[in-house]
């Protein structure tokens, strides 16, 4: 009776794990080719002017924390500055986050199958979002925050397991190796601490025992703090705690309102559907993470504490944990919520597996899960026969704007045109500090001209939208700037598509027609425009500008 039932798991995994391979043959070389996000490139900057000598936060404005710059910065110098360099290790790091969750479906009792799937899953996920979801912090994060997740899990089981002595000198370490590793996912961003906490405290509750949880505590807040107090020092020796705490204290607090004001349910939508089918995963991962918190029920040295009854609350304390900052307080960016899509997936597998068992609900279940699958391959870029005639491309040709602008899932920006501004900035001999980008798609021109931003203020809108209570501290900055040229995105600055596109009277190299709903007395609209490419637009400035208005934003 068991030879069908092995053989079929045999015949699942191989299944699974050919899929995956598949999808790695076809999907690896578009996703190494693919552009940076224009985040990346920001992080890039920053690490560059680090990698210089510059000072962090007092030379460029970053809201948040430098755990990102300094990875920019250690992948820079080991690996060179490629793009390719920095997917490789983004590919790294997924691939280290899918073989913890594998690890976690193994020991939690699903089988062989249910894990290989689950990695095809995974990959499938990864290879059709965006290139927005790539190379962001917030993946990132989730690597080292499974890691503590599991040592937790580890200690958590084998505490209930068997009546355990609690060792001060074993316990304490532990703890602070987990501490230590929620400390390095915090300087990535805080708000990881939320699921950790969540995760800690559902711990808690399942093993009871007082000696434990101060042993725990003081074991996991040591390990954090000794990875927060390296931080600390690390700015400090480098000049930048100064304008840090400033961030810290003065911009970020904006930053977090503005994020709020702009959380809007027709933005949300739309990112569910730029994120189709994977954004519906909640639906089901939700209330199997409710269900799971159910299960915080064994008792110590009770033959209930199995692997499965200590993993599902854990995992569904983080997620929830998760989803709380990714939907309360957060900004609406869609590559805020791939680590909750990914916690989502893991969720839903571990359930499924389990009720695979069962032959009232296995049906249904299975039904579910075909249905999601057809979804996903249908919805997924990987099957668009376009990218089947880049591939070749992808691996023998160079990594051409042309090439990146077809691999993109947005219009903007277009690598070809600001190709073309590139040129034509280098022809008019700038250098140093000579143009300023005014809109965050621009922010690649600063790596491709080999140029340093005029300000600190490098997201110039985005920072006038964000913070209007600065926009005169910022206008100031920007009165005296050397920069000659400032280049524009009239989409990004309001225009529609179909306006910023035209071609007047004057030819393809003038202003479109529209150009003059734009207030013509205020910076940047007032200065001369000498180039145009696409809806991109270079102006000169004249020795004699003005500080920026408050009014200069175009919304």
């Amino acid at each position: 009776m068991t030879a069908p039932c092995a053989t079929g798991q045999k015949s699942g995994v191989l299944t699974a794990t050919l899929c995956t391979l598949v999808l790695l043959a076809v999907g690896t070389p578009l996703f190494i080719r693919m552009p940076l996000t224009n985040d990346a490139v920001f992080y890039d900057l920053q690490a560059r002017v680090l990698l210089n000598g510059g000072t962090l936060y007092q030379d460029i404005l970053e809201p948040n924390l430098p755990g990102v710059i300094w990875l920019h910065a250690a992948i820079r110098t080991l690996f060179g500055d490629s793009t390719e360099a920095l997917r490789l290790f983004d590919l790294a790091v997924f691939a280290g986050i899918v073989a913890l969750c594998v690890r976690w479906l193994r020991v939690s009792g699903s089988g062989r199958r249910a894990a290989a799937w689950f990695a095809a899953g995974a990959t499938l996920y990864y290879l059709s979002i965006s290139e927005w979801c790539h190379c962001q912090r917030d993946t990132w994060m989730l690597l080292p925050s499974l890691a503590a997740l599991s040592v937790r899990a580890w200690r958590t089981r084998r505490l209930l397991a068997v009546d355990v002595e609690i060792r001060p000198g074993a316990t304490g370490g532990w703890s602070a190796v987990e501490g230590i590793l929620w400390g390095a996912a915090v300087w990535l961003k805080p708000h990881v601490a939320l699921p950790g906490l969540a995760a800690w405290c559902v711990s808690q509750c399942l093993v009871r025992r007082r000696r434990y949880f101060l042993l725990d505590a003081c074991g996991m807040l040591g390990g954090g703090l000794l990875v927060g107090a390296l931080g600390v020092w690390w700015l400090i020796d480098a000049g930048s705690w100064p304008a840090f705490y400033e961030t810290l204290t003065e911009w970020n607090p904006h930053y977090f309102r503005a994020g709020r004001e702009h959380w809007t349910s027709g933005r949300f939508a739309a990112m569910s559907v730029r994120m189709w089918p994977w954004s519906v995963l909640h639906l089901a991962a939700i209330p199997i993470a409710v269900a799971g918190l159910w299960q915080m029920l064994p008792a110590r040295g009770s033959g209930n504490a199995t692997a499965a009854r200590v993993a599902a609350p854990l995992l569904a304390a983080f997620y929830l944990g998760w989803c709380v900052h990714v939907f309360l307080l957060q900004h609406l960016f869609d590559y805020v919520h791939v680590p909750a899509q990914l916690i989502a997936l893991l969720l839903v597998a571990c359930w499924i597996s389990s009720k695979s068992q069962v032959p009232a609900t296995s049906k249904v279940w299975r039904t579910a899960t075909y249905a999601f699958a057809a979804l996903a391959l249908i919805s997924s870029p990987l099957l668009h026969s376009e990218n089947y005639r880049l591939w070749t491309e992808c691996v023998q040709g160079p990594n051409s704007p042309h090439l990146r602008d077809k691999l993109s899932h947005f219009q903007n920006p277009n690598r070809e045109d600001l190709a073309r501004i590139a040129s034509f900035l280098k022809r008019s001999g700038v250098s140093n500090c000579d143009v300023c980008c005014y809109n965050s798609d621009l922010v690649s021109l600063y790596e491709t001209l080999d140029l340093q931003p005029p300000t600190r203020f490098v997201y110039l809108q985005e920072l006038l939208v964000f913070f209007p209570e600065r926009q005169r501290e910022i206008g100031e900055a920007l009165g005296r700037a050397p920069h000659r040229f400032v280049v524009t995105d009239l989409v990004s600055c309001g225009l529609a598509r179909p306006q910023a596109e035209e071609i007047g009277p004057d030819g393809p190299l003038a202003p479109p027609p529209a150009y003059r709903r734009l207030p013509q007395n205020q910076f940047p609209w007032s200065e001369p425009v000498v180039y145009r490419a696409g809806t991109y637009l270079v102006h000169r400035v004249d020795d004699t500008k003005d500080d920026v208005a408050a009014s200069a934003v175009v919304r």
